[in-house]
C-alpha cells in the first residue's frame, strides 16, 4: 500500500495534480471545522485527492478538547458521528482516504514526503504532538478562493441516504417539510434554543398545514430529557440527531429549515437546502463559541452581512433576540414572499 501511495504521489507530481490533506485526532477533538477543512481541499481542483486520517494515540488528553463530554469516550463518538460522514457529504471531491490505526506506523508510512506536500493547520505537526492553532480558519480559505472564482462547493447526502430517508419518513412531495433543529446543551446553556418560542412558531406553521419536524441536539437523546415531553405533539426522529448524511437528506428534502447556533449549520451554509438561522451569536458571550469575536474571526461574515455564496433563499438572521414569535413569523413570511417570486420569475 505505501509503495502504491508513493508511486502514484510521483506520477501525480509530475502532473501538479495532487494533494495530500491530513486530518490528526489527537490534535484536535472531531468538530465541524473538519467538514470545513475539507469543503477548503475541494476548491483547491487538485484532480487526485490523498486523505490520511490518524487516530488519536494515548495522549489525547493533554490537548484540546470539547466540554461535551455525554458519555466518557465523547472523542470516539465525535469521531463516528462527525468525522466519518463529513468524508461522504462533500460533493463532487474525488478523494482516497487511508484511515491508519497506529500514529507511529503512520510516520514511518509518510516518511519519504516532503511536509510541503501535506495540508496540515498552521503550528502543526505529524511527527509530534502539537495542538493545532486555528489563527486562520479553513472556512475564511474556502471564502477568498470562491470570491476569486465564484464557485462553490456544495455539500451533498448521499444518494442512498436521501432515497433512505424519504422511505422512512413516508415523504409525500405534496407535504411541506419544515424542520427545526435546536441547541440544548448543559455546558453552554446562553446557546441554547428559546423552546417556547419555537414551539408555539412551530403549531403556527403546523395550522397553515406544513409537517413540522424536529431535530433535537444529541445530548438531549436521553428518554429522562424533559424536551422529550414537550416536544409530544410534534415530529421528531432521533436519527437525525446522530447521522449528519440522514440530517442533510432531511434538509435538502425540506421546504425550509429554521436552525440556531449549532455546529451543526455548516450543513445548511454549504447545501442548496434552503434555511432562516437565528442567534448565530449571544450578546452575553463575550469570547470563545457564540460569541461574535469568534463567529467574525472564524467566518468573517460580519453583522447584518450574509455568506457571499448564499442564495437569496438562505439568510442569517441578525436582528437582536430574534428568537421570538413575532420575529419568526416575520422571516418566515418575507421567505414565502422570495420563494414565490423566485418561482414567478422562471
Amino acid at each position: 500500500l505505501k509503495k502504491e501511495f508513493i508511486k502514484n504521489l510521483n506520477l501525480d507530481k509530475k502532473n501538479k495534480k495532487s494533494l495530500i490533506g491530513v486530518i490528526d485526532n489527537i490534535s484536535h477533538t472531531p468538530t465541524f471545522i473538519a467538514l470545513e477543512f475539507l469543503i477548503y481541499l475541494k476548491s483547491l481542483e487538485f484532480k487526485n485527492n490523498y486523505l490520511i486520517v490518524l487516530p488519536f494515540g494515548q495522549k489525547k488528553k493533554t490537548l484540546y478538547k470539547k466540554k461535551d463530554n455525554i458519555i466518557s469516550s465523547s472523542e470516539e463518538l465525535r469521531y463516528k458521528t462527525i468525522l466519518e460522514p463529513c468524508l461522504d457529504l462533500v460533493g463532487g471531491f474525488n478523494k482516497n482516504i487511508i484511515f491508519l490505526s497506529e500514529r507511529y506506523k503512520a510516520y514511518n508510512f509518510l516518511n519519504k514526503k516532503n511536509t510541503k506536500d501535506l495540508i496540515l493547520p498552521k503550528k502543526t505537526s505529524i511527527y509530534r504532538v502539537s495542538k493545532v492553532d486555528y489563527s486562520k480558519s479553513y472556512l475564511k480559505k474556502y471564502i477568498e478562493i470562491y470570491n476569486k472564482t465564484k464557485k462553490r462547493v456544495f455539500l451533498e447526502a448521499p444518494a442512498y441516504s436521501k432515497e433512505f430517508v424519504k422511505k422512512y419518513i413516508d415523504f409525500k412531495p405534496e407535504k411541506k417539510i419544515i424542520s427545526f433543529s435546536l441547541k440544548d446543551a448543559y455546558y453552554n446553556k446562553d446557546r441554547n434554543s428559546k423552546l417556547s418560542e419555537w414551539l408555539k412558531f412551530a403549531k403556527y406553521l403546523k395550522n397553515l398545514g406544513y409537517r413540522v419536524i424536529f431535530i433535537k441536539d444529541i445530548s438531549s437523546l436521553n428518554t429522562q430529557n424533559k424536551i422529550n415531553q414537550k416536544l409530544n405533539n410534534f415530529e421528531n426522529f432521533d436519527i437525525f440527531s446522530y447521522d449528519l448524511r440522514a440530517r442533510l437528506a432531511l434538509y435538502e428534502i425540506c421546504y425550509l429549515n429554521f436552525s440556531t447556533s449549532s455546529g451543526t449549520n455548516v450543513l445548511l451554509f454549504n447545501s442548496n437546502a434552503n434555511y432562516l438561522i437565528f442567534s448565530v451569536v449571544n450578546d452575553n458571550i463575550k469570547d470563545g463559541t457564540g460569541s461574535y469575536k469568534l463567529w467574525l474571526h472564524h467566518t468573517g461574515v460580519s453583522h447584518n452581512e450574509q455568506f457571499p455564496f448564499a442564495s437569496n433563499l438562505q439568510k442569517i438572521v441578525w436582528k437582536k433576540n430574534n428568537e421570538k414569535f413575532s420575529c419568526m413569523k416575520d422571516e418566515y413570511l418575507k421567505f414565502k414572499k422570495k420563494i414565490n417570486d423566485n418561482t414567478k420569475s422562471k
